[in-house]
């Protein structure tokens, strides 16, 4: 399980590593409850990593199953659902072109 743990943490810190270069790049500003959710879904996800393996190493693969499902799952509904607030909010929906007049 220790291997298991380490291996987690060099996924979850990359991943958090490239959220943060993403944001530097495309020049988004987020809110303190942004990265406050953020840590939360990180969080969520990797008890739900750590339930499914010990599950998994117990023989009880449904149980696995059930929360790899119901965790990840979650997980990515409530990161898309924020993404949909915050482009909503900044007006950089899908399907809005923004037009400039030039000048002559």
């Amino acid at each position: 399980m220790g291997w298991f743990l380490f291996f987690l943490g060099i996924f979850l810190g990359v991943s958090g590593s490239k959220l943060y270069d993403l944001k530097v790049d495309k020049a988004v500003s987020l809110k303190w409850w942004h990265y406050l959710l953020m840590l939360v879904i990180f969080t969520w996800t990797a008890y739900g990593s750590i339930f499914a393996y010990t599950s998994f190493e117990e023989g009880s693969t449904r149980a696995g199953w059930f929360f790899i499902l119901l965790h990840w799952g979650l997980a990515v509904f409530v990161s898309f659902l924020i993404i949909g607030i915050g482009r909503r909010r900044s007006g950089k929906a899908l399907g809005r072109v923004e037009t400039r007049a030039t000048e002559a």
